[in-house]
């Protein structure tokens, strides 16, 4: 099947890559510009199953046999969640209690791990974003005869933050709520310990007369085979045409991880996407082939010293003082104080009155991951509380120097204590590129 686009194969492998599968009644299904397609080999009939997915709606497996997900309008809302067997096409419930709510949270394997959380519990911040502290995990069997739960794991004390997944092992944040925000205060594993079957890998030893001792690797299953297989095509040219026409949307932004020039992360989470980019020493494009992040940068930044704040806002709180810089630095100067009154987030704001750059809210930033903001001549606004921040102005080889709009004092800290002091109102900050 051909799917016409006009993305390089380096982008669409990536975005493609989250999941795609064909079952043996050739139903092709896969995920692309946030919809799940379904097509049909068969007839080349394209459906568009689920639209304008967000990736925290949804989970694959590893296989991609098996696809979780809860509707987007209800992401932090739900009580349920949806779980899809494209082999056998079948699509079962998962069911909560009534003060609760669910959300799809990975696969571990073909195993499917789902988070819990009480709706007393769920809050929207003064950002605007949904917190979703989950006061339990589970992991559901996911075999053609039952789904029954395996595994429940409870948090001695707090909540269960971010989980990720690498390999068979599950990794845990421990959060705790504080003023509207998760504080990690502790980590947690869920290792499995059942060995792997039918693919390990054990050294044997070889001793002959003509090589002496040989050390080779063995699978414990080997299917050699010593007769040599003739494949003879039964169609050399195609006699009608195999295109799977998909309309073109507009879509969220998408943002590229290229690391030696290859494409090996496409999502629409900036803050995960430079989290990637840094481990790798990788750069960040967005769908217009714009830089938005790279490693490299300056050993050093001068502090700036332009940071004067519009007269409406000399009295209010630092975080307004702080948006009030960032507006005038950039000829932008209006009332914030103003904006927040009619409700507005702090990204709202500065992506209204900055029209022309890139607003980006982060989440679990590193201080080093916020260098090259700095370094591009933009301060950066981190969150100290639920209406308090700081900018941060300059940086030198181990210290981060911030600003406090509310006494106009410049003070430095090591990157390790800037971490632990932002960790405290959630790793939160502000961003924009030019």
């Amino acid at each position: 099947v051909f799917i016409p686009s006009v993305k390089s194969y380096e982008v669409l492998k990536a975005e493609l890559g989250k999941l795609l599968y064909v079952n043996e009644q050739k139903i092709l299904y896969f995920i692309w510009n946030s919809n799940l397609y379904r097509v049909d080999l068969n007839t080349y009939d394209v459906t568009v199953e689920l639209e304008d997915m967000t990736e925290e709606c949804f989970a694959v497996s590893e296989s991609s046999r098996y696809f979780a997900w809860v509707e987007q309008e209800v992401l932090y809302s739900s009580q349920k969640i949806q779980l899809a067997d494209f082999k056998t096409g079948k699509i079962y419930e998962i069911k909560t209690e009534d003060n609760t709510y669910l959300r799809p949270l990975a696969f571990v394997g073909e195993d499917f791990v789902y988070g819990i959380a009480k709706i007393s519990d769920i809050i929207t911040n003064v950002s605007g974003n949904t917190i979703f502290p989950m006061c339990e995990l589970k992991i559901l069997n996911t075999s053609e005869d039952k789904q029954d739960v395996i595994k429940t794991y409870v948090p001695s004390n707090g909540y269960i933050g971010k989980t990720t997944v690498d390999k068979m092992n599950i990794y845990i944040d421990l959060v705790s709520l504080q003023n509207g925000y998760l504080i990690k205060h502790g980590e947690d594993t869920i290792m499995n310990r059942e060995p792997a079957s039918g693919n390990e890998v054990y050294i044997k030893e070889i001793v002959t007369n003509t090589k002496q001792t040989q050390m080779t690797l063995r699978m414990k299953e080997q299917n050699i085979s010593t007769v040599t297989n003739i494949i003879i095509p039964k169609q050399i040219l195609l006699e009608e045409a195999r295109i799977a026409e998909i309309m073109p949307k507009d879509s969220d932004e998408w943002y590229y991880v290229y690391v030696k020039g290859e494409v090996v992360l496409a999502t629409e989470d900036i803050s995960y996407a430079i989290k990637v980019a840094n481990q790798h020493l990788g750069i960040i494009l967005n769908e217009q082939q714009k830089y938005i992040w790279k490693r490299s940068r300056d050993t050093q930044k001068n502090v700036f010293t332009d940071l004067s704040v519009n007269e409406s806002d000399a009295s209010a709180n630092s975080l307004i003082q702080s948006m009030s810089i960032i507006l005038m630095r950039e000829n932008m100067g209006q009332s914030v104080s103003h904006l927040v009154q009619e409700g507005n987030s702090p990204r709202e704001i500065l992506q209204s009155a900055l029209p022309d750059m890139e607003v980006f809210e982060l989440h679990g930033s590193t201080t080093e991951e916020l260098l090259y903001f700095i370094h591009k001549g933009t301060p950066v606004l981190a969150m100290t509380g639920k209406n308090e921040a700081v900018l941060l102005i300059g940086y030198s080889a181990n210290r981060i120097y911030y600003y406090n709009p509310q006494n106009h004092v410049t003070s430095n800290l090591s990157y390790e204590e800037a971490d632990t002091m932002f960790a405290q109102s959630g790793s939160r900050f502000f961003v924009y590129v030019k």
